[in-house]
């Protein structure tokens, strides 16, 4: 109810609870009403206690905030703050916090207190190291070194048994580890890099004490004149399924060498892509402590080491064997993007001499005495790293990792496919002899090569023995018998006689066209080669045959005289492609092909190679994938390969 009370000749309205107008109250009212006011004010604190409905993925997201994903203390270390009363120090002072907090739980009598204590430490020091990091990089480094120090103590503390594995705080001090561990890597060969901070010997303020730094391994590859390291967890992965990581200590990196050449290939027809592109872990370690020198400030000495989760995923640290946290996808899209070969698309395959000199093996790992190779061929209007998805696939495998190694043929793909043949050849040859020149390798006899399309023709003429069906098949001239220059005959011998490769012993052929395709006959055909131009050294070594009359006049049509190209070899009537039809591969061989999901079952085709075609009797296995003719980038031709090579392995000695 509401009263009117006049003063002044003004109107107040008076509600419940409204102060009234002062007046002397008998003291026993004045102390009833002041503990009526504590009470109201103590029940009014209890009633901002309670519960609201909130979404589980927003609880979880807000549970899993820390210093890594979102810039901010966790909820464990904001806890811990608060209950060391340190909360408040923390924002004025965050190094004093760090010590203050650092000191209370290293006297804690609990064996697990320690961890926590640790944790909270390097994740405030990772927040203060990123804050630091676009100004003062140097003080940034210190930061994440004293970050990743703390946190491989607790990380360690499982390792050891001292906690359980299962502990939160054992698994998030491997996750601060990780971060800080790649970001000081990434600030001691960058930025830092110009004043030599990045070299044994050298020292980084911590807000503990100092670092020595000590660097193991390959000295050229810590160069920073020459290559920037980046975390890989600063790279965006697009155009892959999937992403492959392990789980472990260590933080992954992508070497990068700055400055990509502009040819691809050297003379030598190897590419090490390693030395330009690759994915390492590094690792920090942390010796004794040694006195400092006001008798506070702890000095330790660091060692960092990269390793190479491709040969070993362990890491031997304080004498246990543990494994390394490792991303296996990154360094192929980053391979993908920065070296990705000039001879791809129509171009190549339009104009091949422009492109002959990239021809050659590219290696997407250094080279393994230990591992088996596996080498890709590309098909038509592609090149090498048309294999990324492929690779990617099959690292996520951890056997395959141990026991393979991949390498692709990059070429240019309007040359006939026998000329292709005897490039690839030619590049094997060259290869192993630079890799095990004494042949004392038994895994290279091991080698499985894999094609697809047009590269699968070109990876069968390594596993056939073609005796002189392939020459007949062009004239009834006996081979001995021609007068032509040296260098003809040599052509007509590396593309026509072939013998199988003694090093290969397994091929996968993925939608090849071993009858040839209808696209390449016809009025598209015709018109396709007349698009395409060899190399004027192959036009020229075929006008000289011709007029050699080494071939009858009527094999050749009048469209092909001035330019041999991959349009007519593929035709389905070639006599080449007749003939090697006959002459089955010397090796186990599987065939995978593609079958767009058309109405009429009859039909099996991928749009450009029929079904009866990318099929040869004896192979192992014959397995249809619905899927385009692109069936090397699909998942189940993925597996498919991983089935095989798997099978490969058990056959192998």
């Amino acid at each position: 109810m509401t009263k009117t009370h006049r003063r002044a000749g003004t109107t107040h309205l008076l509600k419940p609870f409204s102060r009234r107008p002062f007046a002397l109250r008998p003291a026993s009212t004045v102390a009833t009403a002041a503990v009526a006011g504590v009470l109201l004010l103590a029940g009014a604190g209890c009633t901002s206690v309670g519960t609201k409905p909130v979404a589980p993925e927003k609880l979880a997201e807000a549970s899993r905030a820390s210093a890594i994903s979102h810039g901010r203390a966790s909820e464990s270390t904001q806890r811990l703050l608060r209950l060391s009363f340190l909360d408040k120090l923390a924002e004025e002072a965050p190094e004093r916090a760090m010590r203050a907090l650092l000191a209370i739980h290293e006297q804690e009598d609990r064996p697990w207190a320690p961890i926590e204590g640790k944790t909270a430490v390097a994740e405030l020091a990772i927040l203060a190291g990123r804050q630091m990091e676009p100004t003062e990089p140097q003080k940034a480094a210190g930061l994440f070194l004293a970050a990743a120090e703390l946190a491989s103590e607790g990380a360690m503390q499982a390792v050891r048994g001292e906690v359980s594995p299962l502990n939160p705080h054992a698994r998030f001090s491997a996750d601060l580890y990780n971060f800080s561990t790649g970001r000081a890597i990434a600030l001691l060969s960058g930025p830092l890099a110009e004043d030599h901070t990045l070299q044994s010997g050298a020292s980084v303020e911590g807000p503990f004490g100092t670092y020595r730094i000590e660097l193991e391994g390959d000295q050229r590859i810590w160069d920073p004149n020459h290559f920037v390291m980046r975390p890989a967890d600063q790279i965006a992965v697009r155009g892959l399924n999937n992403r492959h990581r392990s789980s472990g200590l260590g933080a992954p990196l992508v070497i990068t060498l700055k400055e990509i050449p502009a040819r691809l290939l050297p003379d030598n027809a190897i590419l090490p892509a390693f030395r330009g592109i690759y994915g390492v872990t590094g690792v920090i370690l942390f010796d004794a402590e040694e006195p400092g020198r006001n008798g506070h400030d702890r000095h330790r000495k660091v060692r960092i080491r990269l390793h190479d989760p491709l040969v070993d995923g362990h890491a031997e640290i304080e004498g246990y064997s543990v494994p390394l946290e490792a991303d296996f996808t990154a360094p192929l899209a980053v391979l993908n993007e920065i070296a990705e070969p000039r001879a791809s698309g129509a171009a190549a395959a339009l104009r091949a001499e422009n492109y002959t000199d990239e021809v050659g093996l590219l290696l997407f790992e250094p080279y393994r005495r230990n591992k088996i190779p596996v080498v890709f061929v590309h098909g038509l209007q592609s090149n090498s790293v048309t294999w990324i998805k492929m690779v990617n696939g099959l690292r996520a495998d951890p056997i395959l990792r141990e026991h393979y190694q991949a390498l692709a043929f990059n070429y240019p793909t309007g040359l006939p496919f026998t000329y292709s043949g005897a490039l690839l050849r030619q590049s094997l040859e060259q290869a192993f002899e630079q890799l095990d020149p004494n042949g004392e390798n038994p895994r290279l006899d091991r080698m499985v090569i894999v094609g697809h399309s047009l590269g699968g023709l070109v990876c069968r003429l390594q596993v056939t023995h073609s005796e002189d069906r392939l020459w007949k098949a062009l004239t009834d001239r006996p081979f001995d018998d021609l007068k032509a220059a040296p260098e003809d005959l040599q052509l007509l011998r590396s593309t026509l006689f072939v013998e199988p490769l003694p090093w290969v012993s397994r091929a996968i052929f993925m939608a090849t066209p071993h009858r040839g395709s209808p696209l390449a006959s016809g009025a598209f055909g015709r018109f396709a080669r007349s698009l395409v131009r060899a190399p004027a050294e192959l036009i020229e070594s075929f006008g000289r045959l011709l007029e050699a009359e080494v071939f009858p006049q009527n094999l050749i049509q009048e469209d092909d005289l001035e330019s041999p190209n991959v349009f007519y070899s593929l035709a389905p009537d070639n006599p080449l492609i007749l003939a090697l039809d006959g002459l089955p591969p010397q090796v186990p061989f599987h065939t995978v092909v593609a079958d767009l999901p058309l109405v009429d079952d009859e039909i099996v085709s991928d749009g450009i190679v029929e079904g009866k075609s990318a099929l040869i009797e004896g192979a192992e296995s014959e397995k249809t994938i619905v899927a385009t003719h692109g069936v090397h980038h699909h998942p189940e031709g993925i597996a498919e390969v991983r089935r095989i090579l798997k099978l490969h392995l058990q056959a192998s000695p």
